[in-house]
């Protein structure tokens, strides 16, 4: 039998697919914010699905110079605005009140804390 909750859940893997596909093809390189706990299963997420990751990144009062993160020299937000006036945002952090100001800018968000 197929009931509106299974039609939902089909349309949120189809749309899951359809952003894959778009990190896979953009031009804007792929940020993912947060190297903590939760970054761990994102990176793992991405890793599966050949996304490929160009920064991580961190706000800058809890970045420090040797911080890294896999494989990854982790950098902060500021830094990466430098470098590109657009990007793409994966957010791999629990959620604060007020945190997504900073990504106003951003064409998509796969992945957010809660």
């Amino acid at each position: 039998m197929y009931t509106p909750f299974i039609e939902e859940i089909e349309k949120l893997k189809n749309n899951k697919n359809k952003d894959l596909e778009y990190y896979k093809n953009s031009d804007l390189p792929l940020v993912m914010y947060g190297a903590g706990e939760l970054a761990h299963y994102v990176k793992r997420f991405l890793d599966f699905h050949d996304v490929k990751i160009d920064y991580v990144t961190v706000d800058k009062e809890f970045w420090h110079s040797d911080m890294k993160f896999c494989d990854f020299n982790v950098l902060p937000w500021e830094d990466v605005l430098k470098k590109h006036s657009k990007v793409n945002v994966i957010l791999a952090f629990k959620w604060w009140d007020g945190a997504f100001g900073k990504f106003l800018e951003t064409k998509r968000n796969l992945v957010g804390g809660g």
